[in-house]
């Protein structure tokens, strides 16, 4: 099986504490997804199974998360380490440890991230750690070097940290665009993650170009199995396509407030 035919999930913060966004997902319902891929005899696996192969996988899937927050750690390991399950997460390197200042929340609401010591807890745990950038900022409002700069620099970042190799990236709101693969591809990557898209790839990109479905609060079951290809819905498809497209929002929000701090800055500098 190819790399681009195999299921790969994506969640975020899994908790059983209510937030604005629609990322959050309960615990309980998180549990309904493992028992949808045991009953289904999926095999959860890592990028790094794929490049050192051991035995021949039948329906594998990759679990991935976005951000590494502490629910993670604390939700989410428990339950996976009863199914049996191990996935794939995502820091953003300038933040670990620290709260979600990154983000864009209603209400002022915070989030903590895994520590140094958390991610090699999880790392241990048999989970894989990949790069989530430094920033999480938008990477095609970016030129060539500094898409370079956030690429690699969060990957050594992490290599030196948790002394194992770093083979993917997850773009920051699932973003590319052709200098992206190309800084991907050069400070060594394997493969790069974005979220759904339309636009026709080379087939040369395709491991820097790997589509994944966020799974959000309000998914059921039914639409949980459309999303690991059990059923054919190209209404979840169309409908998760919008629904990232307004996470752009987000990114938006992101590029307005750095603007203003920078403002605020040279005011302050010239008085």
């Amino acid at each position: 099986m190819q790399i681009y035919q195999i299921p790969i999930i994506n969640y975020h913060k899994i908790s059983p504490k209510y937030d604005i966004g629609i990322t959050t997902r309960h615990p309980r319902r998180f549990e309904d997804d493992l028992k949808i891929l045991k009953k289904y005899q999926f095999t959860t696996i890592t990028f790094k199974d794929l490049i050192h192969p051991k035995l021949e996988i039948l329906n594998p899937v990759i679990i991935t998360f976005d951000d590494a927050y502490e629910t993670i750690k604390t939700h989410a390991l428990p339950l996976m380490k009863s199914y049996g399950c191990k996935g794939v997460i995502y820091p953003v390197t300038n933040f670990i440890g620290k709260y979600n200042d990154w983000d864009v929340q209603v209400g002022k609401l915070k989030f903590k991230h895994l520590d140094w010591s958390e991610l090699k807890e999880m790392d241990d745990a048999g989970f894989e750690i990949g790069s989530h950038t430094q920033s999480h900022e938008l990477l095609t409002r970016m030129n060539y070097n500094q898409q370079m700069s956030e690429l690699s620099q969060s990957k050594k970042e992490l290599e030196n940290g948790l002394r194992n190799e770093v083979y993917s990236i997850s773009y920051p709101f699932g973003r590319f665009n052709q200098d992206t693969i190309h800084c991907a591809e050069e400070a060594g990557y394997k493969y790069g993650l974005a979220s759904l898209y339309i636009k026709a790839i080379n087939g040369d990109n395709l491991n820097y170009t790997l589509k994944r479905y966020n799974i959000y609060r309000f998914d059921t079951d039914e639409q949980f199995k459309s999303k690991i290809g059990i059923k054919n819905n190209s209404y979840i498809f169309y409908r998760d396509w919008m629904i990232q497209k307004g996470g752009l929002g987000t990114a938006l929000l992101q590029s307005i407030r750095k603007h203003v701090h920078s403002n605020g800055k040279i005011k302050e500098e010239s008085k």
